[in-house]
């Protein structure tokens, strides 16, 4: 066994067959058959008629020793050779080969009546034992431990004796054939040779030779190696001929080679040859290190030395030992021929399991598309990316069904084709499917990846993986239906906790995407199909299949239809989508409304094919008793494990369970067998999809009274709600009283849920009364402002105390900032905040009432169930009473289709009571096109809507919603849309979007507050101030904005044409002279506006002083907001004759103008009444509004 370990490690068993037909292989091995040393029977198990035979496992000792010598690069030990006993000193697999040969024949010569002693034996068990643990390794220590204590009978002491003398009579022959050849070659080269006589002086060097030899082969120490020993002495003379002591010396010194004493000894002698000789005698006896630290030492002076002795190191080492075995290059080799193995027998439709194709050439791509937007292809997982340069961390969302194992499996054979196929060459790749992972990580490894002929141990991979982190990957398939037993460690995996350097790619369904996102640098949605290979995977099926492409015609023609928005959503999911090809192959009505409904009528079409292809004759849907009882069977197991939380099972337990082979007959449940052999076979339902749905459907098949059972614990946990959804499918059409009873209860628990996820927008507690009441009367900004003493205003420039709204959770009582602030980018200035402050009282807060927000993502659960119910009255009508006023689509929500589905039902209730919708157009979100359609119509139609809030990404997809939203709902009174700021500034504008954006803005007659904020396209900003109606608009902000002069035209207009706006917010737009001139002087004859907000806008002098003269003849500005724009002294005195003069303007704000001294002390001076000066000796304007304290 030992020495096949051996001959396994240089001759894999993969490619043996390869290695032996190598030609100078088989040539050295034909030689010496010739020879006799390899016989007839040896011969016909190296080279057997069939080549899969071929095996070491056939071989027997004499053979592997032979081989071993022969052909696996091993040079004879030093300097005995493999006829003698080796030096004891040496350890090298040549000598342990020698080694143990040589006890062979000295055992087997013994004679059988001796006796050997206790002492003699425990000596011989333990010299074997050792040389046995170095060849072999663990696997013989266990059967050395077994053989230790097991008793030996007559006839096995007899077997063991036959069985030595047979070694030893093979090893005998074997050693007198190479003699008698090595003899005859010898006689044959000396017979030329002259005689050459011994003198004295011959025998002395002989001796001083010997004595030399003897030092190097010293037997007690831990020193240099013995090829580099051998080295040594092979260019002994060499050395001390050539070298100086004084050259290495102290190099040897500062290596920690020698030490202080050694150095004194060495330099005793005076003569250099005398020194050299005792540094050589002492270096063997030094650590490991010693030859290194001389070749180091005589680099530079004595290169060509150096070259030859460093040459002659590698190659003694080459030709002594065996060379360096490549564990990581080994490994790699059994992945990629298990993953081959696999994916070259790939069954992809489990109710055809006779037909296994190759993955690469039936693979049909997926869209794969990064949170930003990017849709990528899976060899560019690992590019580098916006949010990080080197990706390691790579989640993969996407809905049941929608083909993340085929994807796992298909990034696992881009790797077995070639490693380099990513941006990280990884070495080794270990896909984990999570449902079979029943023990921790390192057992799943091993059992799921390594075949049973792999010579490492399980520790010995782990360690393999722990230090080569940097160049695994793991691929771990289904996180969502992770078995508890192993969850622990892919949890610990996902947060560094374990193996912190590896790489791992992570699939999970869009519950869990967002609970664990935060631990991955990049995040990819599978969006399912697209048009094209929906058409690719029916072809591909009906070629799996064997039938004509033409009972395929209806659901093509189908999928190509404009009208059918519903299929065309379904179809996105592969699974989905072969569930009607199955229905299409059986023969049966496509009928997909709904998931569930689908479904229902997979599983018929599933029984009839099974009914089909064992001739059992069906006649309409009436099927046989046995396939009928098989399915309930199925549900019955499918529900019973959902609420023990299994996902896996024992095929012996279900089989003594159900007694019934045909479970495993349908392609609903499949067992699979684990690549270790001791491992049990396990079986898993073929997709999570299937596994929700047989479930739901045995309850649903249950009375009524059975339902109230398991409603607890049906709403308990995101792995049962996808289960429950389906339940509602079902029951969709089912108005039997009870039944309506038990859904209704079930509503009520998730409108309670749906409830305790708002969140109330609330002033502080502490300050909530006497704002609310302040806000009452308030008239002007100024009336807001208190010092914080308390104190009265007297000529000195007060210090304010900052309000601040609070975000409170009702779920559990946190009190969170939240700034007047728009969604993520944009802060209101300080003159819009008396406005906002207005608008919110209005709105809701002056009548006593609060504000609830929550998102869309918190909503899922129930949104889908509602979209599986077809938008069923009374379902929908109690979910919606559940949303809040004010409903989030926010980024990083990741929704499904299923969901922005549910949400359109919901908009559309009577009972919805949302009043605002804050939309982020991510670029994730653009994908689901149809959905959003829909939700733009369902909008338009609700007239409780009165707030749009849209930050948008990509324009096509905002210019479509808002033109829907607006084009038939007149309640909305507040749009405000936001440019995100990773948007392409250079992307061009459609025809489409430009067409969109202008009727969407003429429509907005009703709309009384506008906001277009960091719009980068003067252009797009200049076309739609051009369509806004001259008699709506009442508040404007333009903050963040690029404008040209065209756009500062169109903004002139408005204010000499429009009656009815009364604010106009510019801040941090940057103004040019021409700009700024152009606006100051439409200014003069505006008849409306009461607000101008210029914070942040660059002016320089030209355009204040234009500003300046303005305001000398305008009459109806109230507020004016100049603060951060580097006002200088000149201005200040021209500013203050201006604002002398203006009769109507009360507040002037200077924040974070730097304003000098004189500058301030002229400011001052303006005094008059009802009119105030704010922030004059601040560098930094607030960021909230001066409120009381």
């Amino acid at each position: 066994m030992a020495l096949r370990t051996i001959f396994d490690s240089i001759h894999q068993p993969i490619s043996l067959i390869d290695h032996l037909n190598n030609p100078d292989i088989h040539k050295t091995l034909h030689k010496h058959k010739l020879n006799g040393a390899i016989n007839k029977i040896q011969w016909s198990k190296l080279y057997p008629k069939k080549k899969s035979h071929a095996t070491s496992k056939n071989y027997d000792t004499v053979l592997l020793y032979t081989l071993l010598k022969t052909i696996c690069h091993l040079s004879p030990p030093y300097p005995n050779g493999w006829m003698r006993q080796p030096l004891q000193s040496d350890r090298g697999i040549s000598a342990d080969i020698a080694r143990l040969m040589w006890y062979t024949k000295h055992l087997t010569q013994m004679d059988t009546n001796t006796k050997v002693s206790s002492k003699e034996f425990g000596a011989y068990w333990s010299q074997i034992t050792e040389v046995l643990l170095r060849l072999g390794g663990s696997a013989c220590h266990v059967k050395i431990k077994r053989m230790q204590r097991e008793a030996l009978d007559d006839d096995l002491q007899r077997h063991y004796m036959q069985l030595l003398k047979i070694w030893h009579q093979g090893i005998l022959d074997l050693e007198d054939k190479e003699t008698m050849s090595s003899q005859s070659v010898s006689c044959e080269s000396h017979a030329s040779l002259p005689t050459v006589s011994v003198t004295k002086e011959t025998r002395m060097k002989q001796r001083r030779y010997k004595s030399l030899i003897k030092r190097f082969n010293e037997t007690k120490h831990n020193g240099m190696m013995q090829e580099e020993r051998n080295t040594l002495l092979k260019y002994y003379k060499v050395i001390i001929d050539n070298v100086d002591a004084e050259d290495v010396i102290d190099r040897l010194l500062e290596e920690k080679v020698l030490t202080n004493h050694d150095r004194a000894l060495i330099l005793l002698p005076k003569r250099n040859t005398e020194r050299m000789r005792a540094l050589l005698d002492v270096l063997p006896r030094r650590p490991a290190h010693a030859f290194m630290a001389l070749c180091d030492a005589i680099r530079f002076k004595y290169p060509y030395i150096h070259d030859v002795l460093y040459k002659s190191r590698q190659a003694a080492y080459k030709d002594t030992i065996l060379p360096q075995f490549d564990v990581m290059k080994y490994i790699r080799d059994c992945l990629r021929s298990q993953y081959n193995g696999h994916l070259t027998t790939w069954t992809p439709i489990p109710w055809h399991d006779c037909r296994q194709v190759n993955l690469n050439n039936h693979y049909v791509p997926m869209q794969l598309v990064r949170t930003s937007g990017k849709m990528i292809d899976i060899g560019e997982l690992f590019d580098p990316h916006s949010k990080t340069d080197n990706p390691q961390r790579i989640l993969i969302g996407g809905a049941s069904g929608s083909g993340k194992t085929t994807l796992s499996e298909r990034i696992a054979s881009l790797w077995t084709e070639d490693y380099k196929n990513f941006r990280i060459s990884f070495q080794m790749v270990f896909l984990l499917d999570l449902r079979k992972m029943y023990s921790g990580l390192k057992d799943s490894v091993w059992e799921q990846n390594i075949p049973n002929n792999c010579t490492l141990t399980k520790d010995e991979l782990w360690s393999l993986i722990t230090a080569n982190q940097q160049n695994v990957l793991f691929i771990l398939d289904g996180f969502e239906q992770a078995s508890s037993q192993g969850k622990g460690d892919v949890l610990s995996l996902i947060t560094n906790a374990l193996l912190p350097q590896c790489a791992i790619i992570l699939t999970t369904d869009m519950t869990s995407f967002s609970s664990i996102s935060q631990h991955f640098d990049t995040k990819v949605i599978n969006m399912g199909l697209s048009t094209e290979h929906q058409e690719l995977l029916i072809h591909n099926y009906a070629k799996l299949t064997e039938t004509p492409i033409g009972d395929y015609s209806g659901l093509l023609s189908r999928i190509q239809s404009e009208t059918e928005t519903t299929l065309q959503q379904l179809v996105k999911t592969p699974l989905n989508l072969i569930c009607l090809s199955v229905m299409c192959e059986s023969y049966l009505s496509m009928q997909y409304n709904t998931q569930s409904q689908l479904l229902d009528q997979t599983m018929v079409a599933l029984q009839k094919l099974f009914c089909v292809k064992q001739n059992i004759e069906v006649t309409g849907l009436s099927l046989p008793g046995e396939v009928a009882k098989t399915i309930r069977q199925l549900q019955e197991l499918a529900f019973l494990s959902i609420l023990e939380k299994k996902v896996s099972f024992d095929y012996q337990d279900v089989s003594r369970m159900y007694v019934n082979a045909l479970m495993f007959k349908l392609g609903l449940l499949q067992k699979y067998n684990a690549l270790r052999v001791k491992l049990p076979v396990r079986c898993v339902f073929t997709n999570k999809v299937f596994y929700d749905f047989l479930a739901a459907q045995h309850l649903s098949n249950k009375s009524p009274e059975h339902y109230t059972a398991y409603i607890p614990r049906l709403l308990k946990s995101k792995p049962m709600q996808g289960f429950c959804v389906l339940f509602f499918g079902l029951k969709r059409h089912n108005f039997d009283a009870k039944t309506v009873k038990v859904l209704l209860e079930l509503c009520h628990t998730m409108c309670q849920q749906n409830i305790n996820k708002r969140r109330a927008i609330t002033f502080a507690l502490a300050v909530r009364q006497r704002t609310m009441a302040k806000l009452a009367t308030v008239k002007n900004l100024s009336d807001l402002i208190v010092p914080r003493d308390g104190s009265s205003h007297d000529g000195k420039e007060p210090s304010y105390e900052l309000i601040r709204l609070k975000e409170k959770t009702t779920e559990n009582s946190e009190v969170n900032n939240n700034t007047i602030k728009d969604a993520d980018e944009h802060t209101v200035s300080m003159s819009s905040v008396g406005s906002t402050l207005s608008t919110s009282t209005t709105s809701g807060t002056s009548q006593g009432t609060c504000t609830s927000e929550g998102k869309v993502s918190d909503y899922v659960f129930s949104l889908q169930c509602v979209n599986e119910c077809e938008g069923r009255r009374d379902i929908t009508e109690s979910i919606a009473s559940s949303l809040p006023s004010k409903l989030l689509l926010r980024q990083r929500d990741y929704l499904t289709t299923e969901c922005l589905e549910g949400l359109q039902y919901v908009l559309k209730a009577d009972k919805c009571p949302v009043h605002e919708i804050d939309v982020k157009f991510d670029p994730v979100i653009e994908y689901h096109t149809e959905a959003i359609e829909s939700i733009a119509e369902a909008m338009a139609d609700n007239h409780k809507i009165k707030v749009i809030k849209i930050q948008w990404n990509g324009l096509d997809a905002f210019a479509d919603f808002i033109a829907r939203v607006v084009a038939r709902n007149t309640s909305v009174h507040t749009v405000k849309c936001v440019q995100a700021q990773d948007t392409d500034v250079n992307a061009k504008v459609s025809s489409n979007a430009w067409s969109n954006i202008s009727q969407a803005f003429q429509c907005m007659n009703n709309v009384k507050n506008l906001s277009i904020i960091n719009w980068k396209n003067p252009q797009l900003t200049t076309n739609v101030l051009r369509s806004l109606p001259t008699t709506a608009v009442t508040n404007l902000d333009l903050s963040g904005c690029q404008m040209n002069l065209v756009t500062a035209e169109e903004i002139g207009r408005l204010l000499e044409t429009t009656h009815t706006l009364e604010s106009l917010n510019l801040s941090t737009v940057r103004l040019e002279d021409t700009s700024m001139l152009t606006i100051a002087k439409s200014l003069r004859n505006s008849s409306s506006l009461q607000d101008l907000n210029l914070t942040g806008c660059e002016l320089d002098a030209t355009g204040l002083i234009s500003l300046n003269e303005s305001l000398k003849q305008n009459t109806t500005l109230i507020r004016l907001n100049l603060s951060e724009n580097n006002i200088s002294t000149h201005v200040c005195k021209l500013l203050s004759q201006s604002l002398m003069k203006h009769t109507a303007l009360s507040e002037v704000l200077l924040f974070g103008n730097k304003l000098t001294r004189e500058a301030q002390r002229i400011m001052r001076m303006c005094k008059k009444e009802n009119f105030v000066i704010l922030g004059m000796d601040d560098i930094k304007r607030p960021i909230y509004a001066t409120a009381i304290r």
